[in-house]
């Protein structure tokens, strides 16, 4: 991603004479051109309920709301994602089979090919996988095993929490500028191929 600086210049048309004295103060565990599934699990941590694939249905249920969550991972061999099954999940099982699939295990039911992030990912990514396959979470795997959870909750905080860096940081170098006399100087988007007056 483009350092801020740079993105601020291009957004007002005009260069940087000084540096300001301070950008924005950046929350605590995110920092600047971090924006990335890393960052998101700084700030709301890496725990993730987990439960097998024998598990019933009723079980997963369960679990959904003793915790108050979306979904629940099923974890395979070392530590792995075989699967997840989430409040809609439950929700069609039922509307298709009635309450008795409540005792079948979540192995008939799981979705078996799961979207998953690494660290690394950027937000933009996480984003457009999210609207292309429909989801609302996505477990973060590495080296094949599961370190963490993100939702489109994380991920729309995040976005924000982005916008409003550069907002400040955009309010905090336009008042520097103000305080220091100086004045953003608009760039035309092209020069005139004559100027009154003076010719071609």
């Amino acid at each position: 991603m483009r350092d801020l600086r740079t993105q601020i210049q291009e957004a007002i048309g005009c260069h940087i004479v000084r540096e300001p004295l301070s950008w924005t103060e950046v929350p605590e565990g995110l920092e600047e051109n971090e924006m990335n599934v890393a960052a998101i699990l700084r700030l709301k941590g890496r725990s993730v309920v987990t439960t097998t694939k024998d598990k019933s249905l009723l079980d997963i249920a369960k679990l959904l709301e003793r915790h108050g969550i979306g979904c629940i991972v099923i974890e395979g061999d070392n530590g792995s994602v075989a699967g997840i099954v989430s409040e809609h999940d439950l929700m069609r099982a039922i509307g298709q089979s009635g309450p008795k699939v409540l005792k079948e295990p979540a192995s008939d039911f799981m979705t078996k090919t799961v979207v998953t992030a690494r660290e690394a990912d950027p937000i933009d990514r996480l984003m457009s996988e999210m609207t292309t396959h429909r989801l609302r979470h996505m477990p973060v795997v590495e080296r094949g095993r599961l370190i963490g959870l993100v939702s489109i909750g994380d991920v729309v905080k995040m976005r924000i929490a982005e916008v409003e860096m550069e907002t400040t940081a955009t309010r905090e170098y336009a008042g520097y500028c103000q305080e220091e006399g100086y004045h953003a100087i608009r760039l035309p988007q092209s020069m005139p191929h004559t100027i009154p007056g003076l010719g071609t």
